[in-house]
């Protein structure tokens, strides 16, 4: 068990699609806890059931649903609509804290909201700000009990440079969104 961090990447038109799809002009969904895999899904064919569907089917039947969820995941990311493993970090909690910082900033959340599992999207100033933060070292360690060590590895730091790199070029096309899960 620990803290496993996760950025993924989707193409800009399935982004837009999904947008259209919930006819929704007012709500932020693009823009903080954007469902990314549920938009992937979506984008390559695939609707998920609603807590009030699964909650009125057999359990065979949510079984059967799952099934055909993960069947759904895959083939949204062998046809591109996501790259799922774009990075991948381990217990990096002092990038996990700026991620946390980004999202009680956009979505107004108070400190007793537990950041876990809430996706978040980087646009092209957050990536800036984010090598603006690695660059002058303030990136800061947290603690927590999933979290590991409270130091900066310099494997975490290469790895954080590797991912800044590709996702500073690639954001222009895409929409890359950090998650994470401890």
């Amino acid at each position: 068990m620990g803290l496993d961090m996760y950025a993924y990447k989707v193409p800009l038109p399935v982004v837009e699609k999904y947008v259209r799809h919930l006819d929704d002009p007012v709500g932020d969904v693009t823009a903080y806890n954007f469902p990314a895999r549920r938009a992937a899904r979506y984008f390559s064919g695939f609707t998920d059931k609603s807590d009030a569907e699964l909650s009125l089917m057999t359990t065979n039947d949510r079984e059967a649903y799952w099934s055909s969820l993960m069947k759904a995941d895959k083939l949204a990311h062998e046809s591109g609509c996501i790259d799922s493993q774009y990075h991948y970090w381990r217990k990096f909690n002092a990038l996990h804290g700026w991620m946390e910082d980004l999202w009680r900033e956009r979505t107004g959340a108070g400190g007793a909201e537990v950041f876990n599992c809430a996706t978040v999207r980087l646009f092209a100033e957050d990536i800036a700000d984010l090598a603006n933060a690695r660059d002058k070292d303030q990136l800061k360690p947290r603690s927590g009990f999933f979290f590991g060590a409270e130091t900066i590895y310099p494997e975490d730091l290469e790895s954080l440079d590797s991912f800044l790199l590709k996702a500073s070029k690639d954001v222009k096309d895409n929409a890359i969104f950090y998650d994470s899960w401890w």
